[in-house]
């Protein structure tokens, strides 16, 4: 489904910055990991026309996540650049990936980086009950079954909505710079 390649290096710098950005919030663990790689990819490819990554994405029984994250993750970890601490939040096992070494924020454009520093901001005050509770409504989750890849032009219609008349000027000024840039046919 999905038509460029995966930009692991992006997604490894993009997960080490996402740790080092939660280093302070006792809710950041692997699923709140794999919930905010979701949402940054998710939400800039809806707004940029991008994904940062170009991630695969796979609908599990929890949290989309990643196909990539564990070979990325592991990676990571093996160069010394990150390391995963384990413990509890709440009372229930906690993995916790954590920087040890500042990501190249070089990859990504000030565009992107400020989209990223204002997600990451916006979900901080989630855990990652509250987390599932906003993404498992959202058409991207509710367009895949367990297993399954989540294709990223489902961001498109975020909720089973009508969409507002700004909604519609903004999706069809969208599709024409698209087409102007020939992106689209």
């Amino acid at each position: 489904m999905q038509s460029q390649k995966i930009d692991t290096a992006k997604l490894g710098e993009l997960i080490l910055y996402i740790a080092s950005k939660s280093q302070d919030d006792p809710a950041f663990g692997t699923a709140k990991l794999n919930k905010i790689l979701f949402t940054v990819d998710f939400f800039t490819y809806g707004i940029l026309g991008h994904s940062l990554t170009n991630a695969t994405y796979i609908r599990l029984e929890y949290s989309p996540s990643p196909r990539e994250l564990n070979d990325v993750r592991d990676q990571l970890i093996s160069e010394g650049r990150a390391a995963v601490q384990t413990g509890s939040y709440i009372g229930k096992p906690q993995k916790r990936l954590v920087a040890l070494a500042a990501p190249d924020m070089s990859l990504f454009s000030a565009e992107e980086r400020a989209l990223v520093d204002d997600l990451i901001h916006e979900l901080k005050p989630l855990n990652a009950t509250q987390f599932s509770t906003w993404t498992h409504t959202l058409s991207p989750w509710l367009s895949a079954t367990d297993y399954e890849e989540i294709p990223y032009n489902t961001v498109f219609v975020m909720k089973n909505e009508p969409a507002s008349r700004e909604a519609m000027i903004w999706a069809i000024n969208r599709l024409e710079e698209l087409r102007e840039s020939g992106e689209l046919p």
